[in-house]
């Protein structure tokens, strides 16, 4: 297992969001690989939890600053660690409740590498209410942007409308139906826990009009070609 380094950055650099930012990406790197390879609870089963995720995540959160009415006010060092820090309870084995978890830990960071109260608040927010849940639904700017950009991952493989780019990139749905498969269920109750996670995912996780709309039109590909993507994955086990 790769040695973790440590969460604060060198002295000189205390209090610098872009070398906190990047720093903390590379720890998250690190530590979730060294869960990985542990078979820590909560990751063992993931081993595509940086690439299919949260690189994925980081990618749709840029989307979202750049294509989103609403979202100009978001400083792009913030949104870059929540977006690495919002599923840390996770690589911790702390699957359940992993966004609080998430939450705490983090703030503590921010705080302890010179970062001010105003700031690791916001990140605390974000990550705590990324999963959009009843009573922790995002309600400031960040919060929305890493909210919405955590649910358009899940289209991963979509964004063309093609099942040949679907297939080939193995995004979030691709693996865990390809999980459901293995596991033995059936196309129709694969379908039944995907559905609802899916309507989710392209509505009240999404917090821009413009980002709701790409959720949307990625999900309708989704779900119109799901039967047959089913049977592609099912035929190439």
């Amino acid at each position: 297992m790769p040695e973790v380094k440590t969460w604060l950055v060198p002295r000189e650099k205390e209090g610098d969001i872009v070398a906190i930012a990047q720093h903390i990406k590379e720890v998250v790197k690190l530590k979730a690989k060294g869960e990985i390879e542990a078979g820590v609870s909560g990751v063992q089963n993931e081993p595509w939890f940086i690439e299919k995720h949260l690189e994925v995540v980081e990618d749709r959160v840029n989307w979202v600053l750049d294509n989103c009415s609403g979202a100009e006010g978001v400083d792009r060092n913030e949104a870059l660690i929540a977006t690495w820090t919002h599923d840390l309870g996770r690589i911790m084995g702390w699957n359940d409740s992993h966004a609080g978890v998430s939450a705490l830990k983090t703030r503590q960071w921010l705080l302890d590498n010179g970062l001010g109260q105003e700031i690791a608040d916001r990140i605390f927010n974000a990550n705590l209410r990324h999963g959009a849940q009843d009573r922790q639904q995002p309600e400031k700017q960040l919060e929305r942007v890493i909210a919405s950009a955590d649910a358009l991952s899940h289209f991963d493989g979509c964004e063309s409308g093609s099942m040949e780019d679907f297939l080939e990139r193995k995004g979030f749905w691709y693996l865990f139906w390809l999980d459901g498969i293995k596991k033995g269920s059936s196309d129709e109750q694969i379908l039944k826990r995907s559905f609802k996670k899916m309507g989710r995912d392209a509505s009240s996780k999404q917090g821009f009009k413009e980002s709701k709309e790409r959720a949307e039109k990625e999900c309708e590909f989704l779900r119109n070609n799901a039967s047959g993507i089913l049977q592609r994955i099912r035929r190439g086990i």
